[in-house]
């Protein structure tokens, strides 16, 4: 199935795999740097938070399609 990605360009499955396979990492690094008395979920919530903000942000500028 073809997806289209930044630009309206047609990506791989495979460019997904690693586009996912990045956003993954980055929520593990926010939850491994989370401040202290905050748990797992509170980091991850807050860093889904903001990456959502910064992408319709993105979008809004015509950045992302």
């Amino acid at each position: 199935m073809a997806i289209r990605g930044k630009g309206g360009k047609f990506i791989t499955a495979g460019q997904r795999r690693r586009d996912i396979g990045g956003a993954v990492g980055r929520e593990n690094r926010a939850i491994r740097n989370r401040p202290s008395g905050w748990t797992a979920r509170e980091a991850q919530r807050k860093h889904r938070g903001n990456n959502a903000r910064a992408v319709s942000r993105l979008k809004a500028a015509g950045r992302v399609v």
